[in-house]
């Protein structure tokens, strides 16, 4: 197995993904939210090349036999100029296939992140957990991320 950065060119195989995602997150959260639009495959393929390009964001990709069967990605997010810590790293996604799951894949796509995310001198990663994931939430602690704060909505 192997991690690298993602190419242009693989897009769309990591689009295919990150719906798979999706629709694995309206399985735990079922509300409008994880509504996935018709065009949602061209617009996250046109969203990931911006990501790729950019000096601020990274795309990895993890693969198998010339498969990409995982991808991890993750930026760098401003913070309100009133703190002293000005920036931290945000990682939006990650995913393995289901038949590759349990061999530490998820966990090595991490690791290179914040690898990504030292090098770019940050103190701090964060993520969001749909407070119905209890597997995603225990994964994500097991990994050294810890709940600090919880987001709250409300349908107009």
């Amino acid at each position: 197995m192997k991690i690298r950065k993602a190419k242009a060119e693989e897009v769309g195989q990591i689009a295919d993904l990150q719906r798979e995602l999706m629709l694995h997150e309206k399985k735990i959260e079922s509300t409008y939210f994880y509504n996935i639009s018709k065009d949602a495959r061209e617009r996250f393929i046109e969203f990931a090349k911006k990501k790729i390009e950019n000096r601020n964001s990274k795309l990895f990709v993890a693969i198998i036999d010339g498969k990409i069967v995982g991808y991890i990605l993750g930026w760098i997010k401003e913070r309100p100029p009133v703190f002293k810590l000005k920036k931290v790293g945000y990682i939006s996604d990650c995913f393995v296939i289901e038949k590759f799951r349990g061999e530490g894949i998820g966990e090595k796509l991490v690791q290179r992140m914040l690898a990504w995310f030292k090098i770019k001198k940050l103190n701090y990663a964060e993520l969001v957990v749909t407070s119905r994931n209890k597997l995603g939430f225990t994964v994500w602690k097991n990994l050294g991320f810890e709940e600090y704060r919880k987001i709250m909505r409300r349908k107009m």
